[in-house]
């Protein structure tokens, strides 16, 4: 009898700490996905008859070091790497220079613990992926935003 009840006590105890661990875990895996959304930004493009392309950040932090660039027509390949300022979290940005019937628009941007992501909008569909999926330019090639303003 002390043997089957030694048994049993042992499978409430593993079975108590199994349970612990998994809970654990569980807490560690979302409170960093947490953390992971509270900081991403998310950039959309947006399409205003009146004032052309822009592109606004609806996630809940800024979008750093954002590199635009554009494909003006199909196969063209992405061209015009334009350096944005950060994007604050709700903000938009202009892009006039894009025009207003561009192929394709990108831009490779960065959240505030250096995580890179893409937004790509193509046929009136935005994508938007973890990573940096355009091609990475020179630095020298890259213009700044200020240089494409009239």
């Amino acid at each position: 009898m002390d043997v089957r009840k030694w048994t049993i006590e042992l499978w409430v105890s593993l079975t108590a700490l199994t349970l612990s661990v998994i809970a654990t875990v569980t807490s560690i895996y979302f409170s960093q996905a947490s953390l992971r959304t509270s900081v991403q930004p998310t950039l959309v493009f947006v399409l205003s008859g009146d004032s052309g392309w822009s592109i606004r950040n609806v996630g809940s932090g800024p979008a750093l070091n954002v590199v635009l660039a554009v494909e003006p027509d199909s196969g063209a390949g992405w061209q015009r790497p334009t350096q944005l300022y950060p994007i604050p979290a709700g903000e938009r940005v202009r892009l006039p220079w894009v025009g207003l019937n561009p192929d394709r628009l990108g831009a490779v941007y960065s959240d505030a613990h250096n995580r890179a992501y893409t937004s790509i909008v193509d046929d009136d569909i935005t994508e938007i992926m973890p990573g940096s999926r355009l091609r990475q330019w020179p630095r020298s090639d890259v213009r700044r935003d200020w240089q494409t303003r009239d």
